[in-house]
């Protein structure tokens, strides 16, 4: 760190970040962690951008490996670092990892440890959503829904603020290139939702159902991102407005039952042909001397919808009740769904909260077709 070639100290930083990661043991004892993180945060003042860069992915590492242990004990350090190097406008890449850090940060930090920092956090963040470059913002809208999600009731001061920012990122981002950007804006606001709780967040939730139910009646594109990430921001909203939330359920209900009972795409070869090693997105399994591949992102969307519908089940009770017959018949297969061990956790999860709303529902005279 103290050589005067870059390319040294930003392969001491990298190197650190790759240590952290089956050393946590070792590298939360005192003096040790003290000296990583003034290491790392020596490297955000450095001349050289890619040091800054690489400072900020070794924070991010650390925040993870020694969390919340690290949090707690060195949150002014780290995250003023952090929030210095989102002024680097020359630099968009340190910017978007620093983004990318305080993420890490959030993820293992208590809300009461956060809260001292919000007002210079929001303020830089939405400086980046409106100046900064796409992926500045695309890392800028993760940063505050982690925050968001981190922070809780401490949120509800910087919602007026923040909202209306990301309604207009999110029903304005209408460009095949802005589709990620679109997503993320989707992501935050749901998690802004959940953060500041149904009092707050119910006028806005009705408008972005609306924009959801817009988006589905248009079709999404199959390599859309805004779909998965959909499915996620409904279960959210349905969280944060519990009861309040039935009357939406008929907008992501056929979406999510369609994708929850669709099959999969796959390929049966024999098993001892060549294998194709040029698709990254290709899971392969070994049934009964056949090679058979199939599309992770398809499954991992599958068991996503699987997962909020348990969430929907579970949140809304015998609100629910309507659905459980229909979904009853998607899940029930799936429990032996040999590809995929989420699918098959969650199918079970789900029936047993299907179970639970149609008791409910029986209870107060609501039958499943009602």
């Amino acid at each position: 760190m103290a050589d005067g070639d870059w390319r040294k100290r930003h392969a001491a930083l990298v190197g650190l970040a790759q240590i952290a990661e089956g050393c946590e043991r070792v590298m939360k004892q005192e003096p040790v962690m003290s000296e990583l993180v003034a290491m790392c945060i020596k490297g955000t003042s450095d001349p050289h951008p890619k040091v800054r860069w690489a400072s900020c992915q070794a924070l991010g590492q650390l925040c993870t490996d020694l969390g919340p242990e690290l949090q707690e004990s060195h949150h002014e350090t780290v995250l003023r670092g952090l929030i210095g190097l989102m002024d680097d406008f020359d630099n968009p890449r340190v910017q978007a990892h620093s983004c990318a850090a305080i993420v890490n940060f959030a993820e293992s930090c208590d809300q009461d440890v956060m809260a001292p920092y919000l007002d210079d956090l929001i303020t830089k963040i939405l400086v980046l959503l409106q100046k900064g470059r796409k992926n500045v913002q695309e890392g800028a809208l993760t940063a505050m829904a982690s925050i968001a999600d981190c922070s809780g009731d401490y949120f509800i001061k910087y919602y007026d603020t923040c909202v209306p920012l990301l309604r207009h990122i999110l029903e304005n981002a209408n460009d095949k290139s802005y589709q990620m950007m679109r997503a993320k804006a989707l992501e935050c606001i749901s998690l802004v939702g959940m953060a500041v709780g149904k009092e707050r967040f119910a006028a806005d939730a009705g408008r972005i159902m609306q924009y959801i139910q817009n988006v589905l009646n248009m079709g999404i594109e199959n390599d859309d991102p805004f779909g998965s990430y959909m499915l996620q921001a409904g279960a959210r909203i349905c969280t944060a407005l519990g009861q309040d939330f039935i009357p939406y359920l008929p907008v992501m209900m056929p979406k999510m039952l369609e994708i929850a009972a669709a099959k999969p795409d796959f390929k049966v070869d024999d098993a001892d042909d060549e294998a194709d090693n040029g698709d990254e997105d290709l899971e392969t399994f070994f049934v009964a001397g056949k090679r058979v591949s199939l599309h992770t992102s398809a499954l991992e969307e599958k068991a996503t919808a699987c997962s909020m519908l348990c969430c929907f089940a579970y949140e809304l009770k015998e609100g629910f009740c309507p659905y459980v017959e229909q979904v009853a018949e998607i899940m029930i297969p799936l429990l032996k769904f040999y590809f995929n061990e989420e699918i098959r956790i969650a199918s079970a999860q789900t029936l047993s909260e299907l179970l639970r709303s149609y008791v409910e529902g029986a209870g107060k005279g609501m039958g499943p077709t009602e």
